[in-house]
């Protein structure tokens, strides 16, 4: 499973075998590696960020709050991804949507660690 930012600042997931250009995020690290605080930033330019409604986008041109993640391993080679200022985890739901509204960890969707080149 691949998250898209698609350039209309939407977010969507897609099933295909091989991560496409949209589908590469640049991690962005506020504090340094240690402090797990990063945001990502989409191929358009645009960052991820949750919304007080729960919705999950790619809509804005710079980092804020909304924008700031947590990461937590739950498992060799798996994270899940936690908002700090509405206390939300990111879900990836059955109908393939996603969405900041998870509060329990143990529901969040579970993200297989990124490889680096």
């Amino acid at each position: 499973m691949w998250i898209t930012g698609a350039p209309s600042g939407g977010i969507v997931s897609r099933r295909e075998p091989t991560p496409a250009a949209w589908e590469k995020f640049k991690i962005e690290f506020t504090g340094g590696i240690t402090d797990r605080m990063f945001q990502l930033k989409s191929s358009s330019g645009k960052y991820l960020r949750c919304l007080g409604d729960g919705s999950f986008r790619a809509d804005t041109d710079g980092p804020g709050t909304d924008e700031n993640f947590i990461f937590y391993s739950t498992a060799p080679n798996e994270l899940i991804f936690f908002n700090p200022k509405y206390n939300k985890y990111v879900k990836l739901n059955d109908d393939a949507s996603i969405d900041c509204k998870e509060e329990n960890w143990e529901k969040a969707t579970k993200w297989t660690s990124p490889t680096f080149a």
